[in-house]
């Protein structure tokens, strides 16, 4: 029988926020967290055991020593496998933290190596990946000070996190180096979307808020996402519409216009070009 466990944080991340956290030991072959989207950064880091991760669809199995990285506005689940107890870390940053950190030109791809939902990116790292890494070393420290409570140990956790992060970042540098970015637009854009993505919004819209011509933000938002406007957007309704159609017992035209989607005839044919399946296929 699968046992249903929820991966709960103490508390909701605020904008300037970060938290680190052990998982509970979960036994094999449950769910250690539902199908679910969020907007902050999330990473885990497998200390025993292993689990099947989902991320925007894409499932692969972790081992200990494993790192799992879910993009802000990713969809993503946990099951776990092997027949023993599992546990893993989780890392979790507001992306506003990152953006707030690296708020010039030269850095801001750092922020939006976290925020887009460009298939090119890397999402798992192997132990022998990390290993001597500053994602390694970040993540060990961290570790260390859980269950301490002197007042110096808050910056040093951040310290630690950032560390994560930059390691993440320089391994994958390559993809990032590739992405055209004119400016803080870019992100602006990127994180108006994930916020407003219920809203009847454009990319004309979107173009404007960033003093941008039309022409010149789709050629830059497609080398930043790796997909259309359009097919950026329809990702990020569907993935929140399958968080609700998979946790919910909402109707099916309730999800549609909580998801951005007036005319249910035309989200259920979205649903099915970007998910594989009806609404109704997806709840079943």
């Amino acid at each position: 029988m699968k046992e249903y466990r929820e991966e709960k944080p103490n508390k909701t991340l605020r904008t300037e926020e970060m938290e680190f956290f052990k998982m509970r030991n979960i036994n094999f072959r449950a769910m250690a967290a539902h199908t679910h989207v969020h907007d902050a950064i999330e990473v885990i880091y497998m200390n025993r055991g292993s689990v099947t991760v989902s991320i925007d669809g894409v499932k692969t199995s972790i081992y200990p020593g494993d790192v799992a990285l879910f993009r802000s506005g990713a969809i993503h689940d946990i099951w776990t496998e092997e027949e023993v107890d599992n546990d893993y870390y989780v890392l979790k940053l507001a992306p506003r933290f990152l953006y707030d950190i690296a708020a010039n030109e030269k850095l801001n791809n750092f922020a939006l190596r976290f925020l887009i939902c460009n298939p090119a990116l890397k999402t798992i790292w192997r132990k022998e990946e990390i290993e001597g890494t500053d994602i390694e070393l970040g993540l060990k420290r961290l570790i260390g000070t859980l269950d301490r409570t002197k007042p110096t140990h808050g910056i040093y956790k951040i310290i630690s996190a950032l560390m994560v992060f930059g390691g993440l970042f320089a391994s994958d540098n390559e993809v990032m180096s590739n992405i055209s970015l004119s400016d803080e637009g870019m992100y602006r854009a990127l994180f108006y979307i994930n916020k407003h993505f219920d809203e009847p919004i454009s990319a004309d819209e979107i173009a404007e808020r960033i003093n941008m011509s039309i022409s010149s933000f789709s050629r830059a938002f497609k080398s930043a996402a790796g997909q259309s406007f359009k097919d950026y957007l329809n990702t990020v309704r569907t993935n929140r519409a399958e968080e609700l159609l998979i946790t919910t017992e909402l109707p099916v035209k309730d999800v549609a216009v909580r998801c951005g989607y007036n005319n249910i005839s035309h989200f259920i044919a979205v649903y099915k070009k970007y998910k594989g399946k009806t609404p109704l296929e997806e709840r079943k």
